[in-house]
């Protein structure tokens, strides 16, 4: 089957962030008195702010959300420089992909629309992509599958047209029960991150051109 759009997330596949996340949630929590262990850590490699408040807490509502708004304040002034933990293939990777294959870039991020494009803005990638989409323009986010089929839907595309790079469990089996072939990119095993119900796992970006061909 050729495919003619490749969908990549961005955390953990665009950018190196995962570390950086979990200093983050860790430097919050403990601001607010709150103890996280590191399986819990794991277990949000994907996630979103409003799932893992909800499952920090869940029999409290108003914890939830006065937490919720504190992070979202708080994330608002951890400056992340994105330039220094992107990965160095993506910007030969998209170029070979749009001019020697002929396909369209497309992104479906479970992070917020305005965080998807100055990302992509601050890396000079803005003008490379296609589309784009985030989680919290859909009523699940990953791993529903809403995000991909949404996606799906704006390019008028079916989904065996579609390859998506994923990093995480959660986008993994959001893309997968949308129906489309997924590649993990492999990462740290310190992240312990299951990757097993993706199509093939990938070492690195390049190898998406072994599995096209």
């Amino acid at each position: 089957m050729v495919k003619n759009t490749v969908i990549f997330d961005i955390d953990g596949v665009i950018i190196n962030s995962e570390f950086i996340y979990r200093e983050r949630r860790e430097t919050f929590f403990k601001l607010n008195g709150v103890n996280i262990t590191e399986n819990f850590q794991n277990t949000l490699v994907g996630s979103n702010p409003e799932a893992m408040m909800e499952n920090l807490f869940p029999n409290d509502e108003k914890k939830q959300s006065d937490m919720l708004t504190k992070y979202i304040r708080f994330i608002k002034t951890y400056y992340i420089n994105y330039k220094k933990i992107i990965n160095p293939d993506i910007y030969h990777v998209i170029d070979r992909l749009k001019n020697q294959y002929g396909m369209r870039i497309a992104i479906a991020s479970a992070g917020t629309l305005q965080q998807i494009i100055y990302i992509l803005q601050e890396l000079s990638l803005y003008d490379s992509v296609d589309y784009f989409i985030s989680g919290e323009e859909v009523a699940k986010t990953k791993p529903a599958p809403d995000i991909y089929l949404e996606l799906l839907n704006r390019m008028d595309c079916l989904a065996n047209d579609c390859i998506v790079v994923e990093d995480s469990e959660y986008g993994i089996k959001s893309a997968k029960t949308a129906g489309i072939d997924c590649l993990a990119l492999q990462q740290s095993d310190a992240l312990n991150i299951n990757q097993t119900e993706a199509d093939e796992i990938i070492l690195s970006l390049n190898d998406i051109f072994d599995w096209l061909n």
